[in-house]
C-alpha cells in the first residue's frame, strides 16, 4: 500500500496513534482526537510527514545494501549477454549457410529477416526511487 495521492493516510495514522496513546492513560480521552482543533493539528502533522516522505525521501539500492537483488540482477545481465551472443552466432551460421533446397533457402531467409534486438543494454549499478 502506498501513501496515496494526498496526506490523508498520514493524518489517519497520526489520529489513530494519538487516540491509542490518550486512551492508554484514560479511555475517555481517546475521543478528543475527533475534535476539530485536534483534527487540524494532526492533519498538519500528517501533511508534514507526507511531504517529507514524498518530496525529500529517496529509496536507494546498491550492492552493499541489497546484495540478493543485485546478485540476481548480475545473473540476469549474464543471461542477457549469453542470449545475445547465441543470437549473433545463430545469425552467422544461417548467413554462411548455402542451402540447395527451396524450403531450406526459405528458412534461411526467414531467419535472416528476423529483427535483430542488438546488444543488451548496459545495466545500472544502483537505483534511486521515490516513496509514493
Amino acid at each position: 500500500m502506498g501513501l496515496g495521492t494526498d496526506h490523508i493516510i498520514c493524518k489517519t495514522e497520526f489520529v489513530e496513534a494519538m487516540r491509542a496513546r490518550l486512551a492508554s492513560d484514560r479511555p475517555e480521552l481517546g475521543d478528543t482526537v475527533d475534535k476539530p482543533g485536534a483534527q487540524k493539528n494532526l492533519g498538519a502533522f500528517g501533511l508534514a510527514v507526507y511531504r517529507i516522505a514524498t518530496s525529500h525521501a529517496e529509496v536507494v539500492s546498491a550492492a552493499d545494501t541489497d546484495d540478493q537483488f543485485w546478485q540476481w540482477f548480475e545473473s540476469l545481465e549474464k543471461w542477457a549477454s549469453a542470449s545475445s551472443n547465441w543470437q549473433q552466432d545463430l545469425v552467422k551460421i544461417f548467413a554462411n549457410w548455402e542451402p540447395e533446397r527451396p524450403a531450406d533457402r526459405a528458412l534461411r531467409e526467414a531467419i535472416l529477416r528476423l529483427p535483430n534486438p542488438g546488444a543488451p543494454p548496459q545495466p545500472p549499478h544502483s537505483l534511486t526511487g521515490r516513496i509514493q
